[in-house]
């Protein structure tokens, strides 16, 4: 008999909602919404930087509102464009976008350090475990 798992969900989104009160302080110092810290988090990974197009597929998102992100991040002056095609542009992080980027870094690390100092080693290897497994899956 299969248990009924429906609430899980809610409980992940129970942890975002935690994670994102945490930058409501480095976003109003910053003039940054929710909708900007995804962004600098995943252009972060692209060292090389990043399209609009390989960050909308990367994040789920219609192009529209990476577009609209983008340059406003980038108004803001935490992304740099590279290039001058409008669709090959590559997107990186500004010093200033990088600077944002250890803010938000070190503030989740803390409250990932709260929430999961509370797991034994064993079960932190299996939650991690479990969360890559349902990574792959999606």
């Amino acid at each position: 008999m299969q248990k009924d798992i429906s609430y899980l969900p809610l409980l992940f989104h129970s942890i975002q909602k935690k994670i994102s009160e945490s930058h409501e302080t480095i976003m109003a110092s910053s003039n940054l919404t929710r909708r900007h810290i995804p962004f600098i988090m995943v252009i972060k990974k692209y060292e090389n930087g990043i399209t609009q197009q390989e960050l909308s597929e990367y994040m789920h998102m219609d192009k529209a509102h990476t577009s609209r992100t983008l340059k406003d991040l980038e108004e803001k002056g935490y992304v740099e464009k590279v290039g001058n095609n409008t669709y090959k542009n590559k997107y990186l992080l500004s010093q200033q976008g990088e600077d944002i980027f250890k803010t938000i870094k070190d503030a989740n690390q803390q409250i990932l350090n709260r929430v999961l100092g509370i797991l034994t080693e064993e079960e932190l290897q299996t939650f991690e475990k479990i969360i890559r497994k349902l990574i792959q899956e999606l």
